[in-house]
């Protein structure tokens, strides 16, 4: 009629997927307009588009169908003005997230999703959110732009933003793989991608579990900083007690410099590990634990000092002492046609 009209289960089609459409319009109402489709669709095509693909390699690692429900609506209050979103709902079951934890998801679970995306450029932020997982909020000049700054938050409740030009990181995460973000951030490093202008902020969250070294910590206090050549993490925990730099020069060549007060190393996660790096790629390593316990064992002050070679790893300095035992060694890893080889001197003394 002539202040509206409603239609509801077209047919339709979107993303090469059948789809229902829902149209909606009421003069008199707070909300003007709504256009609803509800479909079975590819969650990459969903969530991702080419640019951000190719920027962002690791959200290739998105992964199945999911049932979505999209609608844009146009919403008026008496004095208010005009607001236009995007709201996208979805339980992801059969999708794959194949991202590090707090974010890796098996196709079978179910985690509700809920997107919100302002398009009346009013300066409001886009806010994704897990339920009970993980909140985003990015603060987009338009839709075509990179952010301006970034928050994320463990607990699932988001609150300011930072500064421009900032990501922020806070909450608890019940699990954290260290090594798989840290491995994702390299990874994005190497095919020169990085976080465009934005800067992590020095952050601090927590983490229950913290994977890190093939080791699980528990009850990990973390505070991460990156920008510009450098990645900075503190750790703090029973076991774990220190701060790690892991630094790009102009060159290319990376440097790993680890100094911790304590360092209590358990049981690796992984049996009968097969090791695929080559260790002529890995960075030069200054390691140094005032307290550092292996295998059970005390090995007191320890110091490492290791480069990469043209044929695999330097070992030049490998130094434990407390008082049950002493240990210095130095030699090469190497990758050969044959697999990987250690060529170690040892000097060992112990009670």
């Amino acid at each position: 009629d002539e202040r509206g009209f409603d239609g509801r289960e077209f047919e339709a089609a979107a993303l090469e997927s059948p789809a229902r459409l829902d149209v909606r319009a009421d003069a008199d109402g707070e909300e003007k307009f709504r256009a609803q489709i509800r479909g079975n669709f590819p969650a990459r095509e969903v969530l991702t588009n080419e640019a951000m693909r190719e920027a962002l390699g690791f959200l290739e690692r998105i992964e199945g169908r999911a049932d979505w429900n999209i609608a844009l609506t146009v919403n008026s209050a008496e004095g208010e003005d005009v607001r236009v979103d995007l709201g996208i709902d979805s339980d992801l079951a059969g999708v794959a997230l194949g991202l590090p934890a707090p974010f890796e998801k098996a196709a079978e679970e179910a985690w509700p999703f809920r997107l919100e995306y302002p398009l009346d450029g009013s300066g409001r932020p886009l806010e994704i959110t897990l339920t009970d997982r993980a909140a985003l909020r990015l603060d987009l000049p338009d839709s075509h732009a990179a952010p301006r700054r970034v928050l994320i938050d463990l607990d699932g409740e988001p609150g300011p933003l930072p500064p421009d030009g900032l990501v922020r990181i806070s909450g608890t995460a019940e699990r954290l793989d260290a090594d798989g973000w840290v491995s994702t951030i390299i990874d994005e490093a190497a095919r020169g991608n990085g976080m465009g202008l934005l800067q992590l902020e020095e952050s601090a969250f927590h983490a229950h579990e913290m994977l890190l070294m093939d080791r699980v910590f528990s009850e990990v206090d973390l505070a991460v900083g990156y920008g510009g050549d450098s990645l900075k993490a503190t750790f703090d925990s029973r076991d774990i007690e220190g701060e790690v730099r892991y630094i790009v020069a102009a060159d290319g060549a990376a440097n790993l410099n680890a100094e911790f007060e304590r360092l209590a190393l358990p049981e690796p996660e992984s049996s009968g590990l097969t090791m695929e790096t080559d260790p002529k790629d890995l960075p030069a390593l200054h390691l140094f634990v005032r307290s550092f316990q292996y295998a059970g064992v005390e090995l007191g002050e320890t110091r490492i000092e290791a480069f990469p070679t043209a044929s695999g790893m330097r070992f030049d300095m490998v130094d434990a002492r407390s008082e049950a035992i002493s240990v210095q060694a130095s030699g090469d890893w190497t990758l050969t046609a044959d697999g990987h080889r250690s060529d170690f001197r040892i000097n060992m003394a112990s009670e």
